[in-house]
């Protein structure tokens, strides 16, 4: 497609009669290059420093702005297994993580692919800390 490299992922469906026997399948190749805009949209950024990325069940990078970090996992790049331990209970929420000597809040949700399909991903965006609170350290200081 024009020398440009193209994300997708796959995601089938089985189509079942009243018996519970297969009859069809149906799918729907989902493009993350244009799920990827969506989540680096520079309108949906409250935060100079605000990193977003989407990872799979597993932790597997799906979307994240150093493309040099899709397909690899999230407890190979970050040994700090706060966020991976969030997904794996299945919450959705705030943590607290520390990055590269940096201290993060991570807001963590889940991005349903389609509704009723198990494949789930999680949407997360993270913020340093010291960015949250710039606003209240200004107006303590005045």
């Amino acid at each position: 497609m024009d020398n440009q490299r193209v994300f997708v992922v796959d995601i089938t469906r089985p189509i079942l009669n009243r018996k519970k026997e297969l009859m069809a399948v149906v799918g729907v190749v989902v493009d993350l290059n244009e799920i990827s805009n969506s989540i680096f949209n520079a309108k949906s950024v409250a935060y100079a420093n605000n990193r977003n990325f989407m990872i799979t069940e597993n932790g597997v990078m799906l979307v994240n702005s150093n493309s040099e970090l899709v397909g690899k996992n999230l407890k190979d790049i970050n040994k700090d297994e706060k966020i991976t331990e969030f997904i794996k209970n299945n919450e959705i929420g705030i943590v607290d993580y520390s990055y590269n000597g940096v201290d993060n809040y991570a807001g963590i949700t889940e991005y349903r692919v389609w509704k009723d399909v198990d494949t789930e991903w999680t949407l997360v965006s993270v913020v340093p800390k010291d960015e949250v609170y710039a606003p209240l350290v200004s107006v303590e200081r005045s």
